[in-house]
């Protein structure tokens, strides 16, 4: 029996870490004289960080500005909440000058914040200086975050397709036989209305259902023409059911 995970909860406690991005400052690398800032950009993670660090390098401005990987801060076991704790912590509980500079969340109060539109400004200004074209987000790469989809075969995809599930052989043997007497039915039926008005409506469904079980019957023998063939056929198939 397959086991159904429980959704997972606010307050399960999950390994979890805090780290920061080194980036270099715009400005100086415009003159020339870069300038490597510790820590501006902070956030949280429960992936690895080398897929965290991929997604930074897809989507954000200032992607082409990160030096080496990010450093952990802080990791270790606990709640959502606790770990938007520890993340605003980092971002909010130190020294002015220490504060990320990239960061758009809890980084309101923040004088030295760079807004979203500013680096991207930048991104363009530095893309211009190396002649490259300006910079545009990278489209979602899941198997660059860690997310691997299932394989599946090309082939039995295409057989799923083309095929479908299809009947089984009892399925088309009942349809079949609730075809022919439907059919048989109604021709009954409109015979009847040239017959006598003593005639029950009952007799047309009564004999429908003989002559379709009969051709079914006659069907399933190979529809043989001589009593001697039936015979004949008729103990073949019934040998292979025994």
């Amino acid at each position: 029996m397959t086991q159904v995970a429980p959704a997972r909860l606010k307050s399960d406690m999950r390994w979890g870490q805090i780290y920061g991005v080194d980036v270099i400052d715009h400005e100086s690398w415009m003159a020339g004289t870069p300038v490597i800032v510790p820590n501006d950009y902070v956030g949280q993670s429960r992936q690895k960080l080398r897929a965290r660090e991929n997604q930074h390098r897809d989507t954000q401005a200032f992607s082409d500005l990160i030096v080496g990987s990010p450093r952990v801060l802080w990791e270790g076991w606990c709640t959502d909440d606790e770990l938007d704790e520890r993340e605003r912590q980092f971002i909010q509980d130190v020294p002015l000058e220490q504060r990320p500079r990239l960061n758009y969340m809890l980084n309101d109060d923040n004088p030295r914040r760079i807004e979203k539109w500013r680096l991207v400004e930048q991104r363009h200004a530095r893309d211009d200086r190396n002649g490259v074209p300006r910079w545009e987000p990278t489209p979602y790469r899941p198997e660059a975050y860690g997310y691997r989809a299932p394989r599946v075969s090309v082939s039995v995809v295409r057989d799923r397709q083309v095929r479908g599930r299809g009947w089984t052989r009892g399925q088309k043997q009942l349809a079949g036989w609730a075809a022919g007497w439907a059919v048989t039915t109604v021709a009954l039926w409109v015979v009847e209305l040239f017959r006598p008005e003593d005639v029950r409506w009952w007799i047309a469904p009564a004999v429908a259902a003989e002559l379709t079980g009969f051709v079914r019957v006659w069907s399933w023998l190979g529809f043989p023409l001589r009593p001697r063939t039936w015979r004949r056929q008729w103990r073949k198939k019934t040998r292979r059911r025994r």
